[in-house]
């Protein structure tokens, strides 16, 4: 079985997340998807009924992606699809791997790179409310954790936000190194632990 479809990883937070994926996509107005890394393919399958062209890349053959490579050396033309999305992956590079993984997505890319990467910098306060006429809005008070290897190692993680040596800052010192610009970032309140960045280039 999929690793990615079982009951443990599909957790109420994690389901939150898919819709955040596509949902996020769908307001990009993206009409073709290089998705790196196939996941469950619960956010593809959205995607593809709603007549978006999405094409899945994993170096794992036994998820079934459309095709077998690496985020380091994708097997794509310039500027080939709309928005290139990475969720939950990128964390599984050395992080001296990242730079240079975006700059690739950024290449396949015409506008957008969509990445999501675990933050597990401590909640101290989570408060969302809505006002008649207006969107819902989250307010979150966050501070980071001072050592949060036990989350790396099981999951084959290299390192996460949220922890003291990989604050915002530096995350964002390496997209910049990358060429592309941060143009969103956010948490969403039901799955905290999960750091969105919508990237142009």
């Amino acid at each position: 079985m999929n690793p990615y479809s079982s009951k443990e990883y599909n957790h109420r937070p994690r389901w939150v997340s898919y819709y955040y994926q596509y949902q996020s996509i769908f307001n990009l107005n993206a009409q073709s998807v290089l998705e790196v890394g196939i996941g469950n393919g619960l956010a593809t399958k959205v995607l593809r009924d709603n007549n978006v062209k999405v094409i899945t890349l994993d170096n794992n053959p036994e998820t079934n992606p459309d095709v077998v490579g690496d985020v380091l050396h994708l097997p794509f033309e310039d500027d080939a699809f709309d928005v290139v999305a990475g969720f939950e992956i990128l964390e599984h590079l050395p992080f001296s791997s990242f730079a240079a993984a975006l700059g690739e997505m950024k290449r396949v890319a015409k506008k957008n790179v969509f990445i999501s990467v675990p933050d597990h910098a401590k909640s101290l306060l989570r408060v969302t409310f809505k006002i008649p006429w207006m969107k819902e809005k989250g307010i979150q008070i966050r501070i980071p954790a001072v050592n949060n290897k036990k989350y790396w190692t099981p999951c084959g993680h290299f390192w996460e936000m949220g922890n003291i040596d990989f604050p915002f800052r530096k995350v964002a010192k390496e997209i910049e190194k990358s060429g592309l610009k941060i143009a969103s970032s956010f948490i969403p309140n039901e799955s905290a632990w999960t750091r969105y960045f919508i990237l142009e280039k």
